[in-house]
């Protein structure tokens, strides 16, 4: 199972981010030959030149593909329910993003049921790589801690860490993690962190993040509503526009 943000659903942007997944597994020694998709990526069909993209009509489905999302959606809640526990409503855009990165990460760590090894997973078939304990099972998803700061002088008085949420393993050799900075909102790639506490006011930050997105994502949508600034009380869909009755029915509308 692979999973890969996108920023846009512009068909560049969506042909680019299927290429480097397809990539991947070019490098792990598969060649990809066909690729099952709905409707959506019609538009990308004449850009793929690596693969044939075979897209399905209104009411089919591509069974295989629905089971991984809704598996990844049933992984996700989990860490959605841990958060509402500590009062975390609403949460910030990074962190969902590498919230599924980190569900899939680990769906493909255990030889996979029914797959075609039952000693090797699949992220070590693709990736040549392995799952290690004391590199890739530091912290939970979503703790509080505080990542060290690699700085080339140590003789200052600059801080030497930054709170953090802990977001997963890159999964590199050296056993990198992603932590979410609570004071400028980035991911960052750290190698030594400690687990602290959560206190009421990293909650609060979190929490005000995560409204931040929310108004973000509001303002990219058109809403329709009246000089007041309220919603209208009623829909398009309430009303069947009648077709337009033909003036002479026995011409056909046809261009010479």
């Amino acid at each position: 199972t692979t999973v890969e943000h996108i920023p846009a659903r512009r068909a560049s942007v969506l042909a680019d981010s299927l290429k480097k997944i397809i990539r991947i597994y070019t490098r792990g020694g598969y060649m990809v030959n066909l690729i099952l998709m709905d409707q959506e990526f019609d538009k990308i069909v004449d850009r793929m030149d690596m693969a044939i993209v075979n897209t399905c009509v209104t009411n089919e489905h591509v069974t295989d593909a629905e089971r991984n999302i809704r598996t990844i959606k049933d992984s996700t809640r989990c860490s959605v329910a841990e958060f509402r526990r500590i009062r975390v409503h609403t949460l910030p855009k990074q962190v969902i993003i590498h919230m599924v990165y980190l569900a899939v990460f680990w769906m493909n760590a255990p030889p996979a049921t029914n797959g075609i090894s039952n000693v090797h997973s699949p992220r070590e078939m693709v990736l040549k790589r392995s799952v290690d304990f004391d590199l890739h099972c530091r912290a939970d998803f979503g703790q509080y801690i505080h990542a060290h700061i690699e700085a080339e002088k140590t003789n200052d008085m600059k801080l030497r860490t930054f709170t953090a949420l802990y977001l997963g393993p890159t999964g590199n050799l050296q056993g990198t993690v992603k932590a979410w900075d609570i004071r400028t909102g980035c991911v960052k790639k750290v190698k030594k962190f400690d687990v602290v506490p959560m206190p009421d006011s990293v909650i609060d930050a979190v929490n005000k993040w995560g409204m931040k997105y929310q108004k973000e994502k509001k303002k990219k949508m058109a809403k329709f509503v009246d000089r007041l600034k309220r919603d209208f009380a009623w829909e398009n869909d309430e009303y069947d526009i009648p077709e337009e009755a033909l003036t002479h029915p026995e011409i056909d509308a046809e261009f010479p």
